[in-house]
């Protein structure tokens, strides 16, 4: 992610509504599956909002590649935060019983080592919970701005588990509900893009009036009481929930 971009990201991760929305589904999903996990691993911690949402279950401990984004964190008052990053982590065999990835594996160019390496350190019958953006068709901006290197289909983040002590339980998009207007706006930008090219790249994070923001969040974090017990066969991000062998 660009530098100046953390700053944007401190400033609105508590409060945008896909942001918070998300938390509010994840938050969901580790009811479900990981209650009382012991120890958690927030690999990929960004500024630390959702470091906050984990330390309801159990401690957490947050890990960056990038100093700035601890930096963030350790002004939020997290101190259990550290500079490391994938595919090699400061941590013991089976350490954690929750290891979490959130839109993080679609930043490097060796997705397959990052999830054997986020296995490693969750513990025999601990879960690893992972979302990825979806459909590149989708590339935008956006991506090029955080510097993905891919989005996603359930299928390919479901090959990164077919070796290894892994089982997925759980593989699903969401943030379908919005999903009509946001593909409308990313196809609209990529034909603006092409008729008249960027000067610089753009995130797609930017403060929304008060109204829409509480309005898009209800919507957004609505979908958490049917992703409980129901896969989406469409969305924009993906979510994957896997339980160590």
């Amino acid at each position: 992610m660009r530098d100046e971009a953390y700053d944007t990201f401190y400033q609105l991760d508590m409060t945008h509504w896909f942001p918070s929305g998300r938390r509010r589904i994840l938050e969901s999903l580790i009811q479900v599956y990981a209650p009382q996990p012991g120890q958690i691993a927030d690999i990929g911690c960004g500024t630390g909002a959702n470091l906050e949402m984990l330390a309801k279950f159990a401690p957490t401990v947050g890990i960056d590649f990038f100093p700035q984004a601890i930096a963030y964190c350790r002004m939020r008052g997290l101190s259990r935060t550290a500079v490391a990053g994938l595919p090699r982590l400061p941590f013991r065999d089976g350490a954690f019983g929750l290891v979490c990835a959130f839109d993080v594996i679609e930043h490097l160019d060796d997705d397959q080592s990052a999830v054997s390496e986020l296995l490693r350190i969750c513990r025999p019958g601990g879960i690893l919970l992972i979302t990825v953006p979806a459909y590149n068709w989708l590339w935008s901006q956006h991506d090029e701005a955080n510097y993905h290197k891919r989005r996603y289909v359930r299928d390919m983040l479901r090959r990164l588990f077919t070796t290894g002590p892994a089982e997925v339980i759980r593989l699903s998009h969401f943030n379908l509900l919005l999903a009509p207007p946001i593909v409308l706006v990313r196809l609209l930008g990529k034909l603006k893009d092409k008729l008249f090219p960027p000067r610089e790249v753009k995130l797609d994070l930017a403060e929304t009036p008060a109204f829409f923001n509480r309005l898009l969040l209800a919507l957004f974090s609505a979908e958490r009481h049917v992703l409980r017990h129901f896969n989406f066969p469409a969305g924009i991000s993906v979510v994957c929930v896997v339980r160590k062998r």
